[in-house]
């Protein structure tokens, strides 16, 4: 047996070919802060995985050596293909170790896949999210949330059949009112992967903390990097507190279908309550996603657009404004012409010039919405066929398009007095 510093406590380290009860150990599989993990071997040949808690951790905290023996005592109460499966648990007399005796995986993990080749094939992702998800759901069920959903902790046995791993965070529901196994005030997880509310409330969360969590490593899986690649656990609360939602998986890769990046939008959504409501329900979305057989919902106007929606379309304005416009524009022309020829050489009153014998029902009124010299009526007829156009194509509300018609029609028959 070895040791190995870490602070200034030396841990005790067992080596290959050391006894550990009825097991050889064979090698060291990884190791933590709070324990290490060793591929071992039964007298009967099997091989099997065991994790030890330090001694000098199980002494001072007693709360640890409580809940990594409640990690094992549910584990070996539930059984499911996904979860990885403990066979005993205990604390050995001779060394101090804590100890959970549970399946060796070989295949290693997620995170060994994402380094070793990058992004995985959607169909991959997808098939291992999904029965992480199952896996979940009898967790679920039984009162816990993992609180730890992560590459690492998803391993793969020797077919390539996905296991979720390490309970030792995980909330235990029926714990609220008997005993604390975290402590109060800590954020428990891994920042990178937390849902927000778990960011800033590691205790009172439900099962959705967990379908986010799964989310982002779906988002990892499918893009070969997490989505907040780079932030620090800082940057990572302000953006929880913020509510921002991840940045859509189809800029990263858009063979992405879009069903597909949908469903992963619902499980990463910043509100609890705005993804799915159990991870069986995630499971599902993923399959019909997967086959096509998901129905998108129909989009939604964003309140921007529904704002912008509410405003009267300039179009309206454009065409009264022509309107308006163009009967300025005769008018003065048609002034202007009138001066001329009441005015010119013969010196006789503009006003008396506008008396006409032939028609005395005309007298003071010079009909410039009529005649042929300067009526308004050209621009008035193209302003209503402007509108018409509009109209027709759906781009003037019905209100809009009857008042560019009525000012059209107004402006043909409008009669302005002389000058």
């Amino acid at each position: 047996m070895q040791s190995a510093e870490k602070g200034e406590a030396a841990v005790k380290l067992l080596e290959p070919g050391d006894m550990f009860g009825d097991y050889t150990v064979e090698k060291l599989l990884g190791k933590g802060g709070m324990g290490a993990v060793y591929l071992v071997r039964a007298p009967d040949g099997e091989k099997y995985a065991v994790k030890l808690m330090f001694p000098e951790i199980a002494s001072k905290n007693p709360d640890f050596r409580k809940r990594f023996a409640r990690e094992a005592e549910f584990a070996m109460k539930i059984k499911h293909k996904n979860l990885i499966s403990v066979y005993d648990v205990g604390e050995d007399p001779d060394t101090g170790y804590c100890y959970i005796i549970m399946d060796y995986v070989p295949g290693g993990s997620v995170k060994d896949r994402l380094a070793a080749k990058g992004a995985l094939p959607i169909a991959e992702a997808i098939s291992i999210t999904a029965q992480i998800a199952l896996a979940l759901e009898v967790a679920h069920r039984h009162g816990v949330v993992h609180r730890d959903i992560k590459p690492d902790n998803i391993m793969f046995d020797a077919d390539g059949t996905p296991k979720l791993a390490d309970l030792g965070v995980a909330k235990f529901t029926d714990d609220e009112h008997k005993t604390t196994v975290t402590t109060t005030g800590m954020i428990i997880g891994t920042p990178a992967y937390m849902a927000p509310e778990q960011m800033m409330d590691s205790h009172h969360i439900d099962a959705r903390a967990d379908i986010y969590a799964l989310g982002v490593v779906l988002y990892e899986m499918l893009t070969g990097r997490r989505p907040t690649e780079g932030s620090s656990a800082v940057e990572l609360l302000a953006k929880a507190l913020k509510g921002e939602a991840l940045p859509d998986v189809r800029t990263m890769r858009p063979e992405i279908s879009v069903a597909i990046a949908h469903v992963l939008s619902l499980m990463c959504a910043p509100r609890p309550e705005e993804r799915p409501p159990t991870t069986l329900a995630v499971a599902q979305l993923l399959q019909q996603a997967a086959m096509g057989q998901l129905k998108l919902p129909k989009k939604r106007p964003r309140a921007s657009d529904a704002q912008k929606a509410k405003r009267p379309f300039p179009v309206a304005a454009c065409v009264m404004g022509a309107l308006v416009l163009g009967a300025a524009l005769f008018g003065w022309r048609a002034w202007s012409s009138h001066q001329k020829t009441t005015t010119g050489t013969t010196g006789v009153s503009p006003v008396a010039a506008v008396t006409s014998p032939a028609n005395p029902t005309e007298t003071g009124i010079s009909p410039v919405g009529v005649g042929a010299s300067g009526t308004p009526r050209p621009a008035a007829l193209a302003g209503f066929a402007v509108a018409v156009a509009f109209g027709a194509a759906g781009k003037l509300r019905p209100a809009d398009f009857l008042s560019a018609a009525f000012g059209a029609a107004v402006m043909t028959t409008v009669r302005l007095p002389p000058p």
